[in-house]
Formats: structure tokens, C-alpha cells, sequence
């Protein structure tokens, strides 16, 4: 029994090598808000990033915002990826891309799907366990596009979203430890705890 045991254990465990979990709180004038839960795991060849958000403000009336991003990379290459958000429970964004011979189908929320050729190597998902040193671009599972990668001070990067708005993530030591968020309505931080 032992040996079926240790068996099992041996040839199990190659299986995931690694799970790494960061949680952030979401702040607000220096209220916090909500939290973001982001999980990276290894299983053989592929890796995988999770972010859940869950987020509840007020503005005229209360609203609780989530959302989901599963980004899978396949030998370090985008193969699948999926962006959801709620408000209030309702689906209000769902976005998918999948690679198909060396292809992706970027589906945004029902439009015409976009077909990309470019291999998709570095993604907002991974700016949560990797800092962009090299980088000059991200792609972003949720706008589907490329973000403009700036240095703007050591460990500090401004992203430049497609649709123009701004985030700045900070590191120590490799690790990412905050995001700024500029709105025109209003800033929130995301703190590492």
C-alpha cells in the first residue's frame, strides 16, 4: 500500500510543479473597496494566470464590480485566453482569444471575430509576476489590443491602454506591489498584501 502511495506521489506531483497566489486590495480615498486574487500555476508546458476581482462602490447608487481573466501561455506563447465583468451580477463584458494553427480568434463581446497572426508573448495577466524591462508593448485580454509599455522611473512603468487611459505599476525586487489606476472620475490603487 505504501509503495502505491509513494507511486502515486512521484508520478503526481510533476503534474503541477508550481501554484503561486498574490492578493490586492483595491483602495479608494484611502478606503478599501475590494480585492483582487491573482494565481499563477505551472502544469508540464503550459502556464496559467488567473486574476478575480470583486469590487463594490458608490457613485449615485451602489454597484459591485467583478471580473475574471484566465490567460493560458503554451511554451511561453498566448494559447487561450478569456476576459469576464459584472455589474451588479450582470455579464457586461466577455471576451475570448484562442490560438488555432498559429492563428488567434479574438471574439469580443459577440462582434465579428478578429483573426491576429503576431504570436501574443507578454499580456497584462503576466504584469502581475513578471516586470516589463524589455518590453514595449502588452497585450491586453480585455481591449484586445496592444498596451504602450514607458519606464518612467526604475521599477515603475506607465501602460498605456488603447483606448487611451493610463495605469502605472510599481515593483520591488521583480515583484509587482502596486497599480495606480487614472480615471477622469476618479484613482484607485491596488496594494499588494
Amino acid at each position: 500500500m505504501k509503495t502505491i502511495q509513494l507511486f502515486t506521489l512521484f508520478f503526481c506531483l510533476p503534474a503541477i510543479l508550481l501554484a503561486q497566489t498574490k492578493s490586492y486590495e483595491v483602495i479608494y480615498k484611502n478606503m478599501v473597496i475590494g480585492n483582487i486574487k491573482v494565481e499563477r500555476t505551472y502544469q508540464e508546458n503550459i502556464k496559467s494566470i488567473t486574476i478575480d476581482s470583486d469590487v463594490n462602490f458608490s457613485f449615485i447608487a451602489s454597484y459591485n464590480r467583478t471580473s475574471h481573466i484566465t490567460a493560458e501561455y503554451t511554451s511561453d506563447t498566448l494559447s487561450y485566453s478569456i476576459h469576464k465583468s459584472y455589474i451588479n451580477k450582470k455579464l457586461k463584458e466577455l471576451n475570448k482569444i484562442e490560438r488555432k494553427r498559429g492563428q488567434y480568434h479574438c471574439n469580443k463581446e459577440g462582434h465579428k471575430e478578429i483573426i491576429l497572426h503576431s504570436p501574443i508573448k507578454f499580456t497584462i495577466a503576466k504584469l502581475y509576476y513578471n516586470e516589463p524591462t524589455i518590453r514595449k508593448y502588452v497585450y491586453s485580454e480585455r481591449h484586445m489590443g496592444n498596451c504602450t509599455v514607458e519606464r518612467i522611473s526604475p521599477h515603475k512603468y506607465k501602460i498605456t491602454m488603447p483606448d487611451k487611459k493610463v495605469n502605472y505599476y510599481t515593483y520591488e525586487k521583480g515583484q509587482l506591489i502596486k497599480v495606480e489606476v487614472h480615471r477622469t472620475a476618479f484613482n484607485l490603487i491596488f496594494r499588494l498584501v
